[in-house]
């Protein structure tokens, strides 16, 4: 990636490539750059500069609003127009399929969207269902040997001990198959599944538990049970990590961050370290955002990924923390080196990777409703089709961006949110355009124009020092 950002200094012009200002000379010219804003974004800098930011070519510029009214030269003016880079359709060679045996949970979290829909069908999968998925994916697997097939759990809650025989059997499939399973769980049931899962820790690439905050977790993840909400519960569930992370079994430590608990987050930060957990090869913590993509739970505390952004970048994490919430600064954050080893991988213009052509993630549940992005799960209005090896061989994942929508025609910053999330965009388009306006606004304000004068204030002073040397 290429940041295109040019620093007008009297005569003087420089574009800044992955960090390192190179000066390009005679920038003035006849030619009107008022040509070529129509869709771009401008936000000022100061009194005399401004930046000028295209989404759809991945660039931004820094000018004197002189340029705006003198010309630019040619060189200056096609560099404005030009492309920083190019999308991949290419597929993965990856293939998750994730099985979501039940909807039923122990717990309602205070700000779960999924629990919140009152029509779930809680039943666990049948044997008979199991097998025909796993029938279905042995065949897959089998005609594409040159594909990487892993499994998932999800839920609802995959660990209920009621739901022990299932892990059973998908746990023989992998053995079988020779691939792994990862799992996502609340953690409440872990300490009765351990032996098993170190057992066979060969076949599980990874357990995913949440913990929101070391001390008051139970007030935002609700167990049913009221005799399990206390600091004891967090205390065991953080054993059972260790425990795993001994026998060498990945545990990816999910955090979701809102206005409750978002300062607590370098609390956590010292607590796993003091533990010696971040310390740990086989450890990661996520750092996720509380949302509300279905305009459902109407959660009042729910923060945009700019402002958690800018918490996160005020000190520096581990290697092995990494950020799952950004979506329409992600473009702009991965120039500045503040990705936060964001994992999600997504195409430039789309606004997730479940609308990025790329990606290959099927969650598939107990009526074989398959599924594509994590929100969508237990809606079957939103499922891509019945589970079957024909359904899923003629399947072909398809790129959404602001362009496959006509009311995103020419926004100024439409190239980065993508048209925003695909659901919010159809339940309620207007709110989910305001919102995503509001994220874009500030995040530059907040992070993106701080960082363009910092660089500007770099140059002034080492050609300062260069004219010194000189005298």
């Amino acid at each position: 990636m290429l940041l295109g950002i040019f620093l007008y200094n009297g005569t003087m012009f420089y574009e800044l490539k992955n960090g390192t200002l190179v000066e390009t000379k005679d920038a003035q010219g006849n030619f009107d750059l008022t040509q070529v804003l129509g869709n771009k974004y401008l936000e000022d800098v100061d009194s005399e500069k401004c930046v000028i930011v295209d989404t759809y070519s991945n660039r931004c510029f820094l000018i004197s609003k002189d340029l705006l009214h003198h010309g630019v030269s040619e060189e200056v003016y096609h560099k404005m127009l030009d492309s920083d880079e190019t999308d991949s359709n290419k597929s993965s060679e990856e293939v998750t399929f994730i099985l979501t045996i039940t909807y039923k949970c122990n717990m309602h979290c205070t700000y779960c969207y999924q629990q919140n829909d009152k029509t779930l069908e809680k039943k666990l999968i049948s044997d008979e269902t199991l097998d025909k998925i796993l029938s279905i994916i042995a065949q897959y697997m089998e005609a594409n040997p040159n594909k990487t097939v892993r499994l998932g759990l999800f839920g609802g809650e995959p660990l209920l001990i009621e739901n022990e025989k299932v892990i059973d059997k998908i746990l023989q499939f992998c053995k079988e198959h020779k691939t792994t399973v990862h799992i996502t769980t609340n953690g409440s049931f872990l300490s009765y599944y351990l032996k098993k899962f170190i057992i066979n820790r060969r076949f599980i690439s990874g357990i995913y538990p949440t913990i929101d905050s070391m001390a008051l977790n139970y007030m935002t993840r609700y167990d049913l049970d009221p005799s399990r909400n206390n600091t004891n519960e967090t205390f065991k569930l953080l054993c059972c990590i260790k425990t795993l992370l001994h026998y060498g079994i990945h545990v990816d430590l999910g955090t979701n961050i809102d206005r409750h608990n978002h300062k607590e987050i370098w609390n956590t930060l010292d607590d796993l370290k003091k533990l010696q957990l971040l310390q740990d090869k086989n450890f990661a913590w996520t750092i996720g955002r509380v949302d509300d993509r279905l305009y459902e739970t109407n959660f009042p505390d729910i923060m945009m990924e700019s402002e958690i952004l800018a918490e996160l970048q005020s000190k520096p994490l581990p290697d092995n923390v990494h950020a799952a919430f950004l979506k329409t600064c992600y473009n702009f954050a991965d120039k500045m080196g503040l990705k936060l080893n964001l994992r999600e991988h997504k195409q430039t213009h789309s606004y997730c990777w479940s609308t990025s052509s790329s990606s290959n993630v099927f969650y598939v549940d107990m009526n074989l409703k398959t599924y594509r992005c994590t929100c969508t799960v237990g809606r079957s209005r939103y499922s891509l089709f019945d589970f079957s090896y024909e359904n899923l061989t003629n399947y072909r994942p398809v790129a959404v961006t602001c362009n496959s929508y006509a009311e995103c025609k020419d926004c100024k910053i439409g190239g980065f949110c993508g048209g925003g999330c695909q659901l919010s965009h159809q339940i309620d388009f207007k709110k989910c355009c305001t919102y995503e306006e509001e994220v874009f606004s500030h995040f530059m304000k907040t992070l993106f124009i701080p960082y363009i004068k910092s660089k500007y204030n770099e140059v002034n002073q080492n050609e300062r020092k260069a004219e010194n040397r000189c005298t």
